[in-house]
């Protein structure tokens, strides 16, 4: 088990797309959930973020059926139909996994954004005049919390914003990843595949022929027509920077690396985001001390002596901030930037 570990991480590693078959000598049936094995191996296809696509019984026996015949896979959406056919050739059924080949148009996606087809600023800044904006605190009142005061603001602000520029959605045509394929390519790989059912049908020579003839002109083909969308792409960026270099990252071959949502901490494996970022945070904080105790540092005063030493820092306290800083601010924002958490667009602000 620790050596197919080693084998699968280093792959993953390389953000490469895995497909495990074979016989694992291992049942993943439910009866055997509790099997010391099979909880090793379950862990470790978690770990990895490899899902197993066999749930049928793949040795079927007078007194027994186990399934101990897998196919795991780390990217699922790539695989369209998998299953148990019975080929009567051994103990053993025959486990298959169909493989996505064929390109697809991506499915359309809906897009939150706001309409500002009808937003007039001076309109915008008059309305936000006329709004109370200390409405939960009172001159008598208890105390208020910040929370509470950025509540108020916020709801105040985002129903001024909502009616001049109001929150809608529309759905979005999902993105072409093949944008150089056009129609004269199209038409040419219908007929090179036509040729080649009809050649593998006739097995004539002058079938394969014309097969041949078709497979290297829409090779021919894509290759000019990739090579005419990436020079297109080159000029567009006008010779700026960032955009260039945007567009060198879509022409040039990269890797992506898929990245498990699960992680080991201390021998169980899990993805709760709280317990992880706990455990990342003991082991960093620690690692000071994990490196004096490794080195046999003896003598050497600890991080919060060293601090209470080198670091006297004035004591904190609240200062007043004028509005002149805070419009500053909000100028340096950029209106094209994503909104955040509020949800508040800094075009807005």
């Amino acid at each position: 088990m620790a050596k197919v570990n080693c084998i699968l991480d280093t792959a993953t590693a390389d953000g490469k797309e895995i497909l495990l078959f074979g016989d694992f000598n291992c049942c993943f049936m439910s009866a055997h959930r509790k099997n010391s094995e099979c909880k090793q191996l379950k862990t470790l296809f978690k770990s990895l973020n490899f899902k197993q696509l066999i749930n049928s019984p793949t040795r079927i026996s007078r007194d027994s059926k186990s399934l101990i015949d897998l196919i795991a896979v780390n990217y699922c959406q790539n695989i369209c139909d998998s299953g148990v056919v019975s080929a009567n050739l051994s103990d053993h059924e025959l486990v298959y996994c169909v493989r996505k080949i064929n390109w697809r148009k991506a499915p359309a996606q809906f897009k939150t954004f706001r309409n500002y087809a009808n937003y007039n600023p001076c309109d915008f800044r008059r309305d936000l005049e006329g709004v109370t904006w200390n409405s939960v605190s009172t001159p008598d009142g208890p105390p208020v919390g910040v929370n509470d005061l950025w509540a108020d603001f916020k709801r105040a602000f985002v129903m001024v914003a909502d009616h001049h520029a109001p929150v809608i959605q529309k759905r979005v045509r999902g993105v072409d990843n093949c944008p150089w394929l056009n129609r004269s390519i199209k038409v040419n790989m219908r007929q090179r595949d036509y040729f080649l059912r009809k050649a593998r049908t006739t097995n004539h020579s002058e079938d394969w022929a014309r097969y041949r003839c078709f497979r290297n002109r829409v090779t021919s083909d894509i290759k000019k027509a990739k090579a005419a969308y990436n020079r297109r792409l080159i000029d567009e960026s006008g010779g700026d920077p960032k955009t260039f270099w945007k567009t060198m990252k879509k022409i040039l071959p990269g890797e992506k690396r898929a990245t498990s949502p699960y992680i080991s901490v201390n021998g169980s494996v899990t993805s709760d985001r709280r317990c992880i970022a706990n455990a990342f945070n003991k082991f960093f904080a620690s690692a000071a001390t994990r490196l004096m105790s490794v080195l046999n540092v003896s003598g050497v005063p600890s991080l919060r002596q060293l601090s209470a030493f080198t670091h006297r820092n004035p004591p904190f306290r609240f200062e007043a901030i004028s509005v002149a800083f805070v419009r500053a601010q909000l100028r340096r924002l950029k209106a094209g930037k994503a909104v955040g958490l509020d949800n508040i667009p800094a075009r807005l602000l």
